[in-house]
């Protein structure tokens, strides 16, 4: 039986022996890059050795206070996401976000992974806001005001075994979708172990029959997920690839627009529901995305002829 020592707010240390115990940190509190030092991950792995926490990596996010105004003029309410940087500043990946009078920037990459942060936060903002096609897209934001900045991290893969008897991990501790929110994590891992422990039990057994299956579901879309953010970086990043992505978008735009549809383009739509707000299955999106290449990759081919 699991055994808990939690501190009082007199200070006084209490031991608790549980029936169960779900841990709930979230990843900043207790997941950085190495776990030898910390003591929630020591006591885990007394309780079962085969667990394994899953690795992450920082996220930069900051926001510019540079009114409502120059929002309307430049971005018209429309979320704008970015596939690259430059040979000095390498991004896979930022989101601007329009909030009010702020824009919010977040970012991935491995300029960030490499970075010392916030020491080198203002250093980061600035090349990025006088990269030219921030320029283009957002004129003289480079002098905007900083509002905030912060790095947390998020979970790039899925922990091993992150339950024994008595006891699970919940949240984005045991892993998220790739470059997702943690709170559909939360929402998903708490749901099926309060499931599985009113069910089928709370030993190890139980535990791995009933939650193991969100665990294991995790991990198989973070698989798929990586394949769709790859596809997605030569898509882009590539001139002969782009140039039959961007004819795919024209074409579907044309005939939508010649049917005077307001739906989304099929195009759009894997877009945003398989990479963007990753509502969607990964591994249905990736299959449905790759055939829809084929087809916009043959039909610029026979234009081209």
């Amino acid at each position: 039986m699991p055994s808990l020592t939690v501190r009082a707010p007199s200070g006084e240390t209490v031991s608790l022996d549980a029936g169960f115990v779900s841990i709930a940190t979230g990843i900043n509190a207790h997941c950085g890059v190495e776990h030898g030092d910390d003591g929630l991950i020591t006591s885990i792995r007394r309780l079962n050795p085969a667990f394994v926490p899953g690795k992450s990596r920082r996220a930069f996010i900051f926001e510019l206070d540079v009114g409502e105004d120059y929002l309307g003029r430049n971005l018209h309410r429309e979320i704008y996401f970015i596939e690259y940087g430059s040979k000095r500043l390498a991004l896979e990946h930022t989101a601007l976000i329009p909030k009010g009078r702020f824009l919010t920037v977040a970012m991935i990459g491995t300029c960030i992974d490499a970075a010392v942060l916030p020491r080198d936060s203002l250093q980061i903002v600035r090349e990025f806001l006088t990269l030219p096609q921030i320029d283009r897209i957002l004129p003289g934001i480079a002098a905007a005001p900083l509002a905030c900045a912060c790095a947390p991290r998020m979970a790039v893969t899925t922990a091993t075994f992150p339950f024994g008897d008595r006891f699970a991990i919940i949240g984005d501790a045991v892993g998220s979708r790739l470059n997702k929110d943690g709170l559909y994590s939360a929402h998903a891992t708490a749901s099926r172990l309060a499931e599985t422990v009113l069910h089928e039990g709370v030993d190890k057994q139980a535990l791995a029959s009933g939650y193991g299956k969100t665990v294991k579901w995790l991990a198989a879309d973070n698989r798929f997920g990586r394949m769709v953010f790859a596809a997605s970086r030569v898509a882009f990043t590539m001139p002969v690839v782009s140039r039959i992505v961007y004819q795919g978008f024209a074409t579907e735009f044309k005939v939508r627009d010649e049917r005077s549809a307001p739906e989304r383009s099929a195009l759009e739509d894997r877009q945003w529901h398989g990479r963007l707000s990753g509502s969607a299955p990964r591994n249905v999106r990736l299959r449905r995305a790759a055939l829809r290449f084929c087809r916009c990759g043959r039909y610029a081919e026979e234009r081209s002829v």
